[in-house]
């Protein structure tokens, strides 16, 4: 077990890791927007489809879009599959899914995984973008504390006039008082980390037909 944990810690500490992270980062922050865009697509052009299948043309855009669900899935599973690692620093592979063939289209359950990936998907990206924005984002922004409040200070700005900290530090200078929230910084940042590789998994255990 404990050699588990060191080798573990040390795959962590690896020199790729910095670039490993902020690759993560970006893939987090741009979870949201890349979810809400599939996860668009593919209702609406189902949604058409199955409106417009007594003209006939229906069908065709219905096709269409279980194929869109599935190049907007490989796309998304490719990315997750690059940046995704176990502790061997072995790739999680994505699944491949057979291609559409007209007569199997109300058959074949597998042309329906990726329109479910993207149901599920859509909540997922918000809790994920949340997430980064909250540990991530705001714990690198509140490390620079100090900073902003030497620069609003010099402009005559008062930073900490009746807040909570100084309520909660009354005998700590504002400048001392900008230091708790580099920690809060810390702390955040620290969480953002640990939470990062949950957070990409999360997708890759969605619920398969």
């Amino acid at each position: 077990m404990i050699a588990t944990r060191t080798n573990a810690r040390e795959n962590e500490l690896q020199p790729g890791f910095i670039s490993l992270f902020f690759s993560r980062t970006a893939y987090l922050l741009l979870a949201m927007p890349l979810g809400i865009f599939s996860f668009t697509v593919t209702v609406v052009l189902l949604l058409l489809g199955i409106g417009l299948m007594p003209l006939g043309v229906g069908f065709f855009i219905y096709v269409f879009a279980l194929g869109a669900a599935k190049y907007l899935y490989q796309l998304d599973t490719a990315m997750l599959s690059r940046i995704i690692r176990n502790h061997d620093q072995t790739t999680i592979e994505a699944p491949e899914y057979p291609p559409i063939e007209w007569r199997r289209v109300f058959k074949e359950k597998a042309y329906y995984e990726p329109v479910v990936y993207h149901l599920f998907k859509l909540p997922i990206s918000i809790l994920q973008f949340a997430s980064v924005i909250t540990f991530i984002i705001c714990g690198f922004a509140l490390l620079f504390t100090p900073a902003v409040y030497l620069v609003l200070d010099s402009f005559g700005i008062p930073m900490y006039d009746e807040s909570v900290l100084t309520i909660l530090f009354p005998d700590f200078t504002p400048y001392q008082q900008s230091f708790v929230g580099t920690g809060l910084g810390v702390v955040f940042l620290f969480i953002g980390i640990r939470l990062t590789p949950a957070l990409l998994r999360m997708p890759t255990v969605l619920p398969k037909l």
